[in-house]
């Protein structure tokens, strides 16, 4: 099952259930369905649902990531996210620190992870 299958199954889920976070689930949809080939954000969006209740600083995303490289990349696709609210920023002892918004948590979480069979 590739990124976009999964993607493709989130947006017609959305589309078909009703919860009280409409809100939130439209920005996850619409930032995913507007950045499906964003390979940065895809990154990043997996990373954080690997943690979703961490925070990090930049450079440990990065470093994270093992992408030295895309470094301007990951900069690029963290700042997007956070302007879609995705990711929040938080600070401490004046570090910025990164994590999932509290409100996308669930969203992301359920996309990212394969739904458990009862």
């Amino acid at each position: 099952v590739t990124i976009s299958d999964k993607l493709n199954n989130f947006v017609e889920e959305q589309k078909s259930e009703v919860t009280n976070e409409v809100a939130s689930s439209d920005v996850l949809s619409r930032f995913l369905d507007e950045q499906r080939n964003d390979y940065y954000a895809w990154q990043l969006i997996l990373f954080f649902s690997e943690h979703p209740y961490v925070r990090f600083n930049r450079l440990a995303i990065i470093h994270a990531l093992n992408q030295d490289n895309g470094r301007r990349y990951i900069q690029i696709a963290l700042d997007e996210l956070i302007e879609q609210g995705i990711i929040k920023v938080s600070t401490d002892a004046n570090l910025s620190l990164y994590s999932l918004a509290e409100d996308m948590r669930r969203q992301v979480l359920k996309l990212t992870r394969p739904a458990q069979k009862e």
